[in-house]
């Protein structure tokens, strides 16, 4: 079967991308029990504030018709060559590596798009969704079918973090952005990659550091109604730390983090430690007296410890591959050996 990127009839739309009658689609997105299935608010505590993500009802109608749409269509759709957050067998790593500077002498800057999500509006998506569509499309068809495909994708005129649907319609609506902002960094000489609402630039030239290239890129990325959270706006030289991960001529985890895994890995393999009836909470109370100007490490049990054990050993595997710093190799290997070995214990 091939994959559909633009929508040929009505019949085909129904039939082989929503898997819904048109009238079942109707009663769905009019229902006033819609509201339930965007109910439930996660707030998660970020280093400047919180990140509210919807806790979505799996059982609803409206979630199967957004999961078909996404699968069977908004998938097949292209985006830019530079986003590499939500897309397949891509990941963190993947959005630093361009940025790798064997001679240690780049310029960095990362730029936060504000509400990324909650920025994209009906109108915005009406405006991208119109162009995958055969020309000999019925213009009235169309319409309403591009109002259905709007009103699924939305709440309230806008795409709510937490659907199945919002990281990939995000990729679709940014996509002309990508592209405006890689031809304006051509001219300078600039690398781009974006990782979901991160947009990253190196280059060996000053102009990063320029407040011209900033508002150039700050333009363009307001002719669609995204905002750059100028506080979280970064400028470094030589090498950047985003997330955990430093980037100048390889990627590896920062010292920070593996800091704060060295502090629990210790307390684990601590016989005496971990003898102790109130074992977590006193790993709790010791990883507090580090963190007292940070966000505190917590555990509540052995299943969110194990968790965190597991990630990091991800991260570390992940960090391998890009690293040719033999110490920093053989530190990696060894802690994932400890991992492995404090998780087989937990469990």
């Amino acid at each position: 079967m091939n994959r559909l990127w633009k929508i040929e009839n009505e019949e085909q739309f129904y039939n082989n991308i929503v898997y819904k009658s048109k009238e079942d689609i109707l009663a769905f997105i009019s229902d006033p029990e819609k509201e339930l299935y965007y109910k439930d608010i996660v707030k998660f505590k970020k280093k400047n504030g919180f990140r509210e993500i919807c806790i979505i009802n799996k059982k609803s109608g409206i979630y199967d018709i957004q999961k078909n749409l996404k699968n069977n269509f908004l998938n097949n759709i292209s985006i830019s060559d530079v986003s590499y957050g939500f897309v397949k067998n891509c990941n963190y790593y993947d959005f630093l590596e361009p940025h790798i500077n064997f001679y240690k002498n780049s310029f960095f800057l990362r730029l936060d798009v504000e509400n990324f999500f909650g920025s994209i509006r009906y109108s915005d998506i009406n405006d991208v969704m119109s162009y995958y569509f055969l020309d000999s499309f019925d213009i009235e068809k169309k319409r309403e079918i591009l109002e259905i495909i709007c009103k699924v994708l939305t709440f309230h005129d806008k795409v709510i973090q937490g659907t199945p649907t919002a990281p990939v319609i995000s990729n679709i609506i940014f996509r002309s952005l990508d592209i405006r902002i890689q031809k304006y960094c051509q001219k300078f000489g600039v690398i781009y990659s974006r990782y979901a609402d991160d947009l990253l630039f190196s280059t060996h030239q000053k102009i990063l550091m320029s407040s011209d290239f900033y508002k150039g890129i700050q333009n363009i990325i307001m002719s669609k109604n995204f905002m750059i959270n100028h506080n979280k706006t970064i400028r470094y030289k030589n090498s950047i730390s985003l997330n955990g991960y430093v980037v100048d001529c390889t990627i590896r985890l920062s010292r920070k983090k593996l800091k704060r895994l060295n502090r629990v890995l210790f307390y684990l393999e601590n016989v005496k430690f971990r003898n102790e009836e109130r074992w977590f909470e006193n790993l709790n109370d010791e990883m507090k007296k580090y963190e007292k100007n940070e966000k505190v490490i917590a555990f509540s049990g052995k299943y969110e410890m194990v968790n965190f054990l597991a990630g990091n050993r991800s991260f570390l595997i992940s960090s391998i591959r890009y690293s040719e710093d033999k110490l920093y190799l053989d530190r990696c290997i060894r802690m994932i050996h400890r991992i492995e070995n404090q998780i087989n214990n937990i469990l």
